[in-house]
């Protein structure tokens, strides 16, 4: 039988060792490159909330909510918006005087975080 041309079982097993050191750095940088895009994600609906609150202000004289805390869905019919929430994201804003909000958007999966906008602030993660 001729096996010149068939691989030996030692040099599967190094093809397999080097294909799974690839997949370990691809792995990591993939899950990078998806923490940046959903804080981005957040970042420009927090943006989109705070122009929809000033005009919000500027036909009611204060900010929504009135009081209290409210989700997703009280923002988007109180400021007319659409935002989708995906997996373990959530928007809320906070009551923080009559003339004063904070929204936030929060990540619980892995790793956590927190986007944070208030109405004269820029957002920060």
């Amino acid at each position: 039988m001729n096996r010149k041309n068939a691989l030996t079982f030692l040099e599967l097993i190094v093809v397999v060792i080097l294909v799974s050191i690839f997949a370990a750095f691809g792995v990591g940088r993939y899950q990078k490159l998806m923490t940046s895009t959903r804080q981005k994600d957040a970042i420009n609906n927090l943006i989109l909330i705070k122009a929809a609150q000033k005009i919000y202000f500027a036909k009611n004289g204060e900010y929504l909510p009135n009081a209290g805390t409210v989700a997703i869905g009280e923002i988007n019919s109180g400021l007319h918006l659409s935002i989708v929430e995906p997996n373990n994201l959530t928007y809320i804003c906070e009551d923080d005087g009559p003339t004063n909000y904070k929204c936030e958007a929060e990540y619980s999966g892995s790793p956590n975080w927190t986007c944070t906008i208030a109405n004269d602030s820029k957002p920060s993660c």
